[in-house]
């Protein structure tokens, strides 16, 4: 066998270099590599608007869906506007393991986990009040997303105004 030495020019080194990039990005990458049938996070978010807009324009659930609406409402905090702001939930939607707030688009302003902390009146109203770590009374909820506990969305909570 000869030896054969071959020298690379400047742009096959640098061709070779942004294909070693790309396959580190490509075994860095979080995402897992099986083929899931469920939708990326945002995809799943968006998938829930439509679904909830489906079911409050009063059309049937497609075969499988859970409910994707969920009662819940606001009760004003003493203590002035500047105060926690407490929601009282209905029954939870099956796996939900946390309730992310939003007050803004984007990111939740705080992610609130549904483990127990029932309140003396869950038992006679079937609620369950929780009282918030960063909203406030004066802030009003944009969006209140039930999710599991890999943070998955499975189900909308109505808008709240403010409680002032």
């Amino acid at each position: 066998m000869a030896n054969v030495q071959q020298t690379l020019t400047d742009q096959q080194v640098k061709m070779l270099m942004r294909q070693l990039r790309r396959i580190a990005t490509a075994l860095e990458d979080p995402r897992p590599t099986a083929i899931s049938k469920e939708p990326s996070l945002p995809a799943a978010a968006r998938n829930l608007d439509y679904l909830a807009l489906r079911q409050l324009m009063g059309r049937a659930r497609p075969e499988g869906v859970p409910n994707t609406l969920v009662s819940v409402g606001r009760k004003k905090t003493a203590g002035g506007p500047r105060a926690k702001a407490t929601i009282s939930v209905g029954p939870l939607p099956d796996g939900a393991a946390g309730l992310a707030v939003f007050t803004r688009p984007g990111e939740p302003d705080e992610v609130l986990p549904l483990a127990g902390h029932p309140t003396p009146y869950a038992i006679k109203t079937g609620a369950t009040d929780y009282t918030l770590s960063t909203v406030t009374n004066d802030q009003a909820i944009t969006r209140l997303e039930f999710r599991r506990s890999d943070g998955f969305p499975l189900a909308l909570g109505p808008r709240l105004p403010a409680a002032v």
